[in-house]
């Protein structure tokens, strides 16, 4: 039986990342390089600006917006609410 409380517990997204690297076998440098493709295909081109607060990159054909910060990807949104979830 599992303890009531079990249920606050909450997971963090770098500990589900592991979780589904270790476990799972996620090949996660796959889905890097996926990323890094879909900002080219954006027409993303370093160097970015010292200090910048972000460029919105769409990722064409994949249906979501990446944003770099000081040349890393640092979310991705959903276009039409602008989420991250």
């Amino acid at each position: 039986m599992t303890a009531a409380w079990i249920s606050d517990v909450g997971v963090t997204d770098h500990a589900l990342v592991r979780w589904l690297e270790r476990v799972h076998g996620v090949d996660l440098e796959r889905y890097r390089e996926e990323i890094r493709a879909a900002l080219v295909a954006g027409g993303f081109d370093l160097p970015q600006p010292a200090g910048d607060a972000g460029l919105y990159i769409d990722a064409p054909g994949v249906g979501v917006f990446l944003v770099v910060r000081a040349g890393v990807v640092a979310t991705v949104l959903h276009p039409s609410t602008g989420e991250t979830e």
